[in-house]
């Protein structure tokens, strides 16, 4: 919360003393848009969080403390890949906007590849040295209490690299928010 409070006082300032203020005109061009477009992802990303973790509220449910406790130790997220994802993604999406108000649908193609590509050349390896030290790992990390925690943690380390196919980037720079939460309902179905 002090973070984003913080990072709030910091945009505004920067607005206001660095870009003509909020008087300019080019702040609240499309704003209904915007608008629209924040409700829809903010609402998606919401219920994103809440069924990707439906899965420990089955297992707390049915069975008891102990059994969640490991559960939990082996869903323990190490985010690797997430920092690397998401820095491409904050890179990659002004490249993808740029490139689809240009109509390069070629040049689209190409960076969709050299992002894949480039993610998958980092995880990949990540994935396969944390399946490999997954056990002392989780040992270091939760005592030899949880090492029942370990296959779980094995799982949860190979589906990370689901994050990396990120329809999303291309579909939210040429503004198909439609589309995008249809592939990401398929994509939590699947």
């Amino acid at each position: 919360v002090a973070a984003r409070g913080l990072q709030l006082v910091v945009m505004l300032g920067y607005i206001h003393f660095r870009l003509d203020g909020f008087g300019a005109q080019h702040y609240f061009f499309g704003l209904r848009e915007q608008i629209r477009y924040g409700f829809v992802l903010g609402l998606a990303g919401t219920l994103w969080a809440m069924l990707v973790r439906l899965h420990e509220f089955f297992v707390s449910g049915f069975y008891g403390t102990e059994t969640y406790a490991v559960y939990s130790a082996g869903c323990t997220e190490i985010p690797i890949i997430q920092i690397i994802t998401q820095s491409v993604a904050t890179v990659a999406l002004g490249q993808f906007a740029l490139l689809e108000q240009q109509g390069d649908w070629a040049g689209i193609r190409r960076l969709w590849t050299r992002v894949l590509t480039s993610s998958y050349a980092v995880a990949l390896p990540t994935v396969v040295v944390f399946l490999i030290v997954a056990k002392p790992l989780v040992i270091f990390m939760f005592t030899e209490t949880y090492a029942a925690a370990v296959p779980i943690f094995q799982i949860n380390t190979v589906l990370k690299l689901y994050l990396i196919f990120n329809a999303t980037l291309v579909l939210r720079a040429m503004n198909r928010n439609d589309i995008a939460i249809k592939v990401n309902l398929a994509t939590l179905v699947l």
